[in-house]
Protein backbone atom coordinates (compact mmCIF):
# COMPACT_ATOMS: atom_id res chain seq x y z
CA UNK A 1 0.00 0.00 0.00
CA UNK A 2 1.35 3.62 -0.94
CA UNK A 3 1.78 6.08 2.32
CA UNK A 4 -1.07 7.95 1.26
CA UNK A 5 -3.59 4.60 1.58
CA UNK A 6 -1.48 3.91 4.87
CA UNK A 7 -2.88 7.37 6.32
CA UNK A 8 -6.48 6.91 5.21
CA UNK A 9 -6.95 3.73 6.80
CA UNK A 10 -5.24 5.57 9.96
CA UNK A 11 -8.07 8.13 9.96
CA UNK A 12 -10.64 5.89 9.50
CA UNK A 13 -9.21 3.61 11.97
CA UNK A 14 -9.16 6.88 14.23
CA UNK A 15 -12.80 7.62 13.55
CA UNK A 16 -13.80 4.51 14.22
CA UNK A 17 -12.50 4.02 17.41
CA UNK A 18 -13.56 7.26 18.54
CA UNK A 19 -17.15 6.80 17.85
CA UNK A 20 -16.97 3.03 19.16
CA UNK A 21 -15.97 4.80 22.21
CA UNK A 22 -18.90 7.01 22.51
CA UNK A 23 -21.36 4.01 20.75
CA UNK A 24 -23.92 1.60 22.68
CA UNK A 25 -21.66 -1.29 23.10
CA UNK A 26 -23.14 -3.19 25.57
CA UNK A 27 -27.17 -3.96 26.48
CA UNK A 28 -27.21 -4.39 30.15
CA UNK A 29 -30.42 -6.07 31.57
CA UNK A 30 -31.09 -3.30 34.05
CA UNK A 31 -29.89 -0.30 32.83
CA UNK A 32 -29.98 -0.44 29.22
CA UNK A 33 -27.22 0.30 26.26
CA UNK A 34 -23.93 1.50 27.40
CA UNK A 35 -20.94 2.94 25.51
CA UNK A 36 -17.33 2.79 27.24
CA UNK A 37 -17.74 6.12 28.00
CA UNK A 38 -20.65 5.81 30.33
CA UNK A 39 -18.91 2.64 31.77
CA UNK A 40 -15.38 3.70 31.92
CA UNK A 41 -14.59 7.33 31.40
CA UNK A 42 -10.83 7.49 31.92
CA UNK A 43 -9.91 4.38 29.77
CA UNK A 44 -12.58 5.70 27.08
CA UNK A 45 -10.48 8.90 27.61
CA UNK A 46 -6.98 7.52 26.70
CA UNK A 47 -8.19 5.08 24.00
CA UNK A 48 -9.43 8.57 22.03
CA UNK A 49 -5.98 9.98 22.86
CA UNK A 50 -4.01 6.86 21.68
CA UNK A 51 -6.80 7.38 18.36
CA UNK A 52 -5.83 11.53 18.27
CA UNK A 53 -2.26 10.96 18.55
CA UNK A 54 -1.94 8.39 15.79
CA UNK A 55 -3.55 10.46 13.11
CA UNK A 56 -1.13 14.03 14.93
CA UNK A 57 2.08 11.63 14.41
CA UNK A 58 1.30 11.27 10.51
CA UNK A 59 0.77 15.05 10.25
CA UNK A 60 4.23 15.42 12.19
CA UNK A 61 5.50 12.91 10.00
CA UNK A 62 6.56 10.49 12.23
CA UNK A 63 4.59 7.07 10.90
CA UNK A 64 6.79 4.70 12.76
CA UNK A 65 5.46 6.31 16.27
CA UNK A 66 1.97 5.09 15.63
CA UNK A 67 2.44 1.83 16.85
CA UNK A 68 3.09 3.18 20.44
CA UNK A 69 -0.62 5.00 20.03
CA UNK A 70 -2.26 1.56 19.25
CA UNK A 71 -0.69 0.02 22.05
CA UNK A 72 -1.60 2.31 24.06
CA UNK A 73 -5.29 2.21 22.57
CA UNK A 74 -5.15 -1.38 23.52
CA UNK A 75 -3.77 -0.62 26.98
CA UNK A 76 -6.85 1.36 27.96
CA UNK A 77 -9.12 -1.19 26.68
CA UNK A 78 -7.64 -3.33 29.50
CA UNK A 79 -7.10 -1.64 32.31
CA UNK A 80 -10.66 -2.19 33.15
CA UNK A 81 -9.52 -6.03 33.00
CA UNK A 82 -6.56 -5.47 35.43
CA UNK A 83 -8.24 -3.72 37.96
CA UNK A 84 -11.20 -6.67 37.75
CA UNK A 85 -8.54 -9.13 38.21
CA UNK A 86 -6.82 -7.11 40.92
CA UNK A 87 -9.89 -6.87 43.16
CA UNK A 88 -11.43 -10.09 42.04
CA UNK A 89 -8.01 -11.85 44.04
CA UNK A 90 -8.35 -10.14 47.13
CA UNK A 91 -11.89 -10.57 47.66
CA UNK A 92 -14.17 -13.90 48.86
CA UNK A 93 -17.46 -14.52 47.46
CA UNK A 94 -19.45 -12.13 49.82
CA UNK A 95 -17.06 -8.94 48.80
CA UNK A 96 -17.24 -9.89 45.13
CA UNK A 97 -21.43 -9.71 45.71
CA UNK A 98 -20.93 -6.47 47.09
CA UNK A 99 -18.54 -4.68 44.51
CA UNK A 100 -20.82 -6.24 41.68
CA UNK A 101 -23.68 -4.67 43.40
CA UNK A 102 -22.20 -1.16 44.08
CA UNK A 103 -20.91 -0.73 41.08
CA UNK A 104 -22.39 -3.07 37.97
CA UNK A 105 -20.55 -0.46 35.38
CA UNK A 106 -17.32 -1.17 36.39
CA UNK A 107 -17.96 -4.91 36.84
CA UNK A 108 -19.16 -4.81 33.21
CA UNK A 109 -16.25 -2.71 31.82
CA UNK A 110 -13.94 -5.63 33.05
CA UNK A 111 -15.78 -8.33 31.86
CA UNK A 112 -16.24 -7.19 28.16
CA UNK A 113 -13.55 -9.29 26.70
CA UNK A 114 -15.62 -12.56 28.56
CA UNK A 115 -18.86 -11.12 26.90
CA UNK A 116 -17.65 -10.36 23.60
CA UNK A 117 -21.30 -12.17 22.19
CA UNK A 118 -23.02 -9.48 24.39
CA UNK A 119 -21.60 -6.75 22.14
CA UNK A 120 -23.84 -3.39 20.07
CA UNK A 121 -22.47 -1.99 17.20
CA UNK A 122 -20.23 0.54 19.30
CA UNK A 123 -18.40 -2.54 20.08
CA UNK A 124 -17.36 -3.77 17.02
CA UNK A 125 -16.51 -0.27 15.60
CA UNK A 126 -14.32 0.25 18.54
CA UNK A 127 -12.64 -3.35 18.06
CA UNK A 128 -12.53 -2.69 14.37
CA UNK A 129 -10.57 0.43 14.46
CA UNK A 130 -7.92 -0.49 17.09
CA UNK A 131 -7.53 -3.63 15.20
CA UNK A 132 -7.07 -1.47 11.57
CA UNK A 133 -4.70 0.78 13.85
CA UNK A 134 -2.82 -2.08 14.69
CA UNK A 135 -2.12 -3.52 11.50
CA UNK A 136 -1.44 -0.16 9.84
CA UNK A 137 1.27 0.61 12.19
CA UNK A 138 2.24 -2.86 11.37
CA UNK A 139 2.46 -2.37 7.48
CA UNK A 140 4.79 -1.04 5.64
CA UNK A 141 4.43 1.29 2.58
CA UNK A 142 5.37 0.03 -0.61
Amino acid sequence: MTEKQLDLVTYVAAVLIIVGCFAPMTDLTVLGKQSLYDVAEIPAYIIMASAAASVGLIFLGMRALTLFAAIGGWIGLLIPRFNSWRTDQKQNFFDKAEGIASDPMGYMAGDIFTHLNALEWGGYCLFAGLILLTVRSIAKKS
